[in-house]
């Protein structure tokens, strides 16, 4: 995952839940495991102890080190939002909202055990007016009629087009969410397109990447 360094008189205190501490000393709540019933804790600040589904979003808090915590939103204590990357297939495209030319976001998928390719969200952020007239040109070169997807394309917006899943993108998303459909795949949260992966091929693109990759 990525989160920005640390810098100058700011130190990293921890990884620690978006809940709110409460009267619990903020120190003492982070650094100390299973201190506190009923307080969610992370399996990436704690060990492997925790279940994923037993987690809230993370984030990153830093500190000037002379500086006292105060209940106010303040330079001296800054939260850092924990983002992460991942490779997925382009299996299709969405329509175009408002003054956007070409399309929408990327319909992205993983492929599962048996082969088959999932489909886990869209990405429409991270494109310029230069990489988006380049990659509606890579697209259309790989148009097919045939849905590349299996089960349902959960996607918001209408899917314009199918592409053959030859491309592999490298996205940066928030985290995971359960997918709305029943047995739906997890879905990517606020994903962003970095750029394409020449060096990666699409089978190397497997939903085993969520529950291997570290938090």
């Amino acid at each position: 995952c990525r989160s920005p360094a640390a810098s100058g008189s700011f130190s990293a205190v921890a990884r620690t839940c978006s809940c709110t501490v409460g009267p619990i000393p903020l120190v003492s709540a982070i650094t100390v495991p299973g201190r506190y019933p009923g307080r969610p804790t992370s399996s990436s600040a704690y060990g492997p102890g925790a279940s994923s589904t037993d987690e809230c979003p993370l984030s990153s808090v830093a500190k000037r080190r002379a500086s006292c915590y105060e209940e106010r939103r303040s330079r001296e204590w800054l939260k850092i939002k924990i983002r992460h990357t991942i490779e997925c297939v382009v299996g299709g495209f969405t329509e175009p909202e408002g003054s956007r030319a070409h399309f929408g976001s990327l319909v992205l998928g993983l492929y599962d055990k048996q082969g088959r390719l999932i489909h886990v969200g869209q990405a429409g952020s991270g494109f310029n007016h230069k990489s988006l007239v380049e990659m509606w040109k890579t697209l259309k070169k790989l148009e097919t009629k045939q849905n590349p997807f299996f089960g349902e394309v959960e996607a918001l917006r209408r899917v314009t087009g199918w592409v053959k899943p030859e491309l592999v993108a490298e996205i940066e998303y928030a985290e995971w969410t359960h997918g709305t459909g029943p047995g739906g795949a997890p879905k990517l949260r606020a994903p962003v397109f970095l750029g394409l992966r020449d060096d990666k091929t699409p089978k190397d693109c497997k939903l085993t990447q969520i529950t291997e990759a570290p938090a």
